[in-house]
């Protein structure tokens, strides 16, 4: 599956860094969702913004144009982990974007 940019050496340290300082529960979540992969939210790519520290562990997701072709771009939280599946990058020529309001 794709990751949407390879991360430097600091950025894995710091992200593993990260993962570990986290509660149990948000830990094993986070192990699970890399922040430098696309993943899928229904018809939508999108990225890891944050993990919640409730119970159950849930995050919140950026959906951009940067991968989509979307009216709006917006950040949905409250998803469950298991609401997502790896995806990969959008193929050449596909359309991406915001479309612009008229």
């Amino acid at each position: 599956m794709a990751f949407y940019f390879d991360p430097a050496p600091e950025q894995i340290a710091g992200w593993n860094e990260f993962v570990e300082s986290r509660p149990p529960a948000v830990r094993e979540v986070a192990r699970r969702f890399s922040p430098w992969k696309l993943y899928r939210l229904g018809p939508d790519r999108c990225t890891i913004y944050s993990f919640s520290e409730g119970s159950p562990v849930t995050m919140t997701v950026n959906i951009a144009g940067e991968f989509n072709l979307l009216l709006v771009e917006r950040s949905v939280f409250g998803v469950k982990p298991e609401q997502l599946t790896e995806c990969d990058l959008p193929l050449p020529g596909e359309r991406i974007g915001v479309i612009p309001e008229n």
